[in-house]
């Protein structure tokens, strides 16, 4: 069974508050390079969405561009899902 896009972007945002240690909320479209997300945090974000969803990206998918906001995460963690 596949979890809804909304599911998927709670997880991701909360996800994304925790390890950037965000006092207040962080727009789904906000670049998240602005908040001081490093390429290792991002890794770190996604290699837990793909256990929590049991997914996997290829290696040259992750790039930051790629998961620069919470928004972008979502989606392709749903793209992916969808595969």
């Amino acid at each position: 069974m596949s979890t809804s896009m909304k599911d998927i972007t709670k997880a991701v945002s909360r996800k994304v508050q925790k390890t950037l240690g965000a006092a207040s909320p962080i727009g789904l479209s906000e670049d998240l390079t602005l908040y001081g997300i490093d390429s290792f945090q991002l890794i770190q974000i996604i290699v837990e969405m793909e256990h929590e969803h049991n997914l996997s990206f290829d290696d040259n998918q992750l790039i930051l561009e790629n998961f620069n906001t919470i928004e972008n995460i979502a989606l392709h963690l749903k793209e992916q899902q969808m595969t």
